[in-house]
Order: C-alpha cells, then structure tokens, then sequence
C-alpha cells in the first residue's frame, strides 16, 4: 500500500511490526486447526491492522478484522472512514459498507465466510462480541464457533520495544493528568471542575507527545470517559438520579 502509515508514537516504519503479528496470529490459528478467526473488539483490530476508527458500534457501524489462516486478511469498516482506514492501514483489503445500503456490514462478512462457512473452523473473540454481530453469526453459520481470546491474549501480554514506549508515554499522560487535577483542587471548587482539569491536562500531553513524532498523526490526543471524581457521602453511588 502506497499511504503513509500515521500513528501515535510510531512512523511508518512501524507497519512491518503489524503485519509481522499478524503472521504470527496466523501461524498460531493453523497449529490450532482454526480457519478464520473475527475480530470485533476495538484494541485487537488497531494491534493488528494498525486501524483505528473514530465510528464503532455505538453509531451502528461495527468494525471488523478477518483474519484466516490461509493469509487472507480483510477489514470490514464504514465507508465514511474509508480515506482514514486507507491512511493508516497495511491491509490492501478494504471492504466498505455504507449505511441503509444492502444489509450494511453483513453483506461484505457474509462474502469472507464464502459459500460454505458451515465447513469452516471459525473463532470469534467469546467475551467481547457485540451481541448484534453474534447473532447474525448465529442465524448464518450451523456449527459452534470457538473462542479466540486466549490466542489473541497470549500474543498481546508480551509487549515489543514500540509498545513499551507506548507505555511510558501513556504513563506521561497519566502523570500530567494527575497534576493537572491536583492543581485545580481548592476549597470550594467543583469536583468535575477537577475532572476537567485532569482532562485537559491529559489531551494536551498527548497532543505534545503526538505533535513531537508525527505532526501529521491521525491518532486524536483527546481524553474522554474520565471517572467522575466523587468525595462525601455519595462516594460509593454508582450513579445519582436526575
């Protein structure tokens, strides 16, 4: 593929690493007579295919990685982000969907499963499939599908030098988060005026951390899904109603 890969923390020389885990990932799926293996969680895709969407299921448009042990390998994603997958990908195989058109995701799936997918050892991710792919997976296919977690588990719990940086880095941000909130803690301040505090302070240290190794990352540095920051008596609510 002619496009240049951008990523947080890496160049383009970094492409070959996902590829190589993908070789690995399928070496490992024909020792474990496992013919195609779906992946539908978020984390897995990016360490394999080095794709990261901004959509996902919550917008109703799921992202998914096909993976067979025969060295096909296609990625299943929007076409509203097909210049981004395009951008950040090793993967010549593309498939589109768009949204109201034909059955959406399922079409292009249904054409990787082939014509007899009755006949194939397939593995999906048990534990983390969304529930709307695994039904469809259960009206289309007649056999059991295997879990594929621990394949996937075993590989990422061995972190290579690219991802060890990775984690420092994210330690950066965690440590600029923290000080950002400390900072903003005084007598009567609002708690999610800390929040926001430890937010910002946190997307701007990874801006700084993208913007120094590649300015022209499609990575964002945006934090977000923060932990309300909770003190007093309602620090054990789970939520506080309206």
């Amino acid at each position: 593929m002619s496009s240049q890969l951008h990523l947080m923390g890496a160049e383009s020389e970094m492409l070959p690493l996902f590829q190589k885990r993908t070789q690995e990932l399928q070496r490992r799926l024909k020792d474990e007579g496992i013919d195609l293996l779906i992946i539908t969680n978020a984390d897995s895709i990016y360490y394999f295919s080095a794709y990261w969407g901004d959509l996902g299921l919550e917008f109703g448009r799921p992202t998914l990685l096909t993976i067979a042990s025969n060295g096909d390998v296609a990625l299943i994603t929007p076409g509203s982000e097909s210049l981004m997958a395009q951008a950040m990908t090793w993967i010549d195989d593309l498939r589109l969907y768009s949204d109201g058109v034909g059955e959406e995701w399922r079409d292009p799936l249904r054409r990787v499963l082939g014509e007899n997918p009755g006949k194939l050892c397939i593995a999906v991710e048990k534990n983390d499939i969304p529930a709307v792919i695994s039904d469809y997976l259960n009206q289309e296919l007649t056999n059991q599908r295997v879990d594929g977690t621990s394949i996937i588990a075993n590989m990422r719990v061995i972190k290579s030098v690219e991802e060890c940086n990775m984690i420092r880095q994210a330690g950066q941000v965690a440590v600029a988060m923290g000080i950002g909130g400390r900072s903003a803690m005084a007598v009567g301040v609002p708690e999610y005026e800390v929040s926001l505090a430890c937010m910002n302070a946190g997307t701007r240290k990874a801006a700084e951390i993208i913007g120094a190794e590649d300015p022209d990352a499609l990575m964002s540095p945006m934090i977000h899904n923060l932990q309300a920051v909770q003190s007093g008596r309602f620090t054990s609510y789970t939520q506080l109603p309206p």
